[in-house]
């Protein structure tokens, strides 16, 4: 699987991969498993084809998202942060219910370095575990604003979006 994923090369071949992972969902734990790659190219399009399975089937994932979430406070790849935020925040789970995961959400958001995509997508993931536990309201609130001034169109756009759903 290694190979392959180094010869994806489009969207329409991840997304063909990702066909081909929801017809033999047997293939979903090793393909989680290439996100652990020492190899980042190969760990990120593991990411991005899970993350496409997602779009269109997120419910072949929900058996796996302790992994992901897992995978997800242990990596150091924006890149791959950025789909597993995405897949959880689109498709909430207990296992979002974590407090290493909600303070390390609230850390992407407020880092400057942290690329705009992890950013929106961790607001949307921490909407999600604000529904659960509502204690968590204020903290993300601040956490966003704390950004709005010098935050991108894209980071203002999200922004102002959870910040309604608040």
């Amino acid at each position: 699987m290694h190979h392959e994923l180094l010869n994806i090369r489009s969207g329409g071949m991840s997304e063909a991969f990702a066909c081909r992972l929801h017809q033999n969902p047997a293939s979903i734990p090793e393909m989680i498993d290439q996100i652990k790659s020492s190899n980042p190219m190969v760990a990120w399009r593991a990411a991005w084809i899970l993350d496409k399975l997602a779009e269109k089937h997120a419910a072949s994932l929900l058996p796996h998202h302790s992994q992901l979430v897992d995978l997800l406070k242990e990596t150091q790849s924006n890149g791959v942060r950025r789909h597993l935020t995405r897949i959880l925040g689109n498709n909430p789970s207990k296992a979002c219910e974590d407090g290493k995961l909600v303070d390390l959400c609230l850390e992407w958001i407020l880092l400057p370095k942290i690329p705009v995509a992890v950013k929106a997508n961790a607001m949307l993931l921490m909407l999600g575990i604000c529904k659960i536990y509502p204690d968590l309201i204020h903290e993300l609130r601040l956490a966003i604003e704390a950004g709005l001034e010098e935050g991108s169109p894209g980071y203002k756009s999200r922004a102002k979006k959870v910040l309604q759903k608040l």
